[in-house]
Parts: structure tokens; C-alpha cells; sequence
């Protein structure tokens, strides 16, 4: 296992997948929440970039899970060092960008 994680970015249009780490190693620490969270990233993560630039509100909706797990499962990501926060955008929009790692 490597100290560092990235996410492919080599999608064709309408798929997505992640690294097996993702799930192998990680998955019992994130649970489903936070794997669902992770994949929801990835597959929002723009090409090229891989920035995903969506609300907890936008992430929540899609997952159908409250707004604070979503921001829960944000934190665990980027403390387990699966995602990186870029920027904390508008506190009135509660935005931020992340960048699956």
C-alpha cells in the first residue's frame, strides 16, 4: 500500500469506479456512509481536474442521507486522506470543493 491515494481519472462518458484500496482498506474504517460519500465525489469529480464542486445539501439529496452525515463522512475522508478540501467557498452556500485523492 502506498502512503499517497489518487483517483484515475481516465472515465469515458457515463462511468465511474474507484481503486480497490477504496474498499479493501478502507471500507470498514468509512463504513457505508462514507463509501457511499467517497463515491459520490468520484463520480461528480470533474475530468481532468477531479474537483467536485458540490454542496452537502446537493451530495445529501443524491444519497438520500442527512446533511451532517454527509458532512461527517466528508471529515472522515479527508482525515483518512481519501479526499482533500480545496477551498471552504461560500459560507452562505456551505460549498466546498473536493478532490478525491
Amino acid at each position: 500500500m502506498s502512503d499517497e491515494f489518487f483517483a484515475r481519472d481516465s472515465r469515458q462518458p457515463g462511468h465511474f469506479w474507484a481503486d480497490n484500496e477504496v474498499l479493501d482498506i478502507y471500507g470498514p474504517l468509512l463504513g457505508a456512509h462514507g463509501f457511499a460519500v467517497y463515491m459520490a465525489l468520484t463520480r461528480n469529480a470533474t475530468n481532468g481536474t477531479g474537483e467536485c464542486k458540490l454542496s452537502t445539501s446537493k451530495l445529501a439529496a443524491q444519497l438520500g442521507m442527512s446533511k451532517g452525515g454527509v458532512f461527517n463522512a466528508l471529515g472522515l475522508l479527508v482525515k483518512l486522506n481519501l479526499a482533500k478540501r480545496i477551498h471552504a467557498g461560500d459560507p452562505a452556500i456551505r460549498q466546498s470543493t473536493f478532490w478525491p485523492t
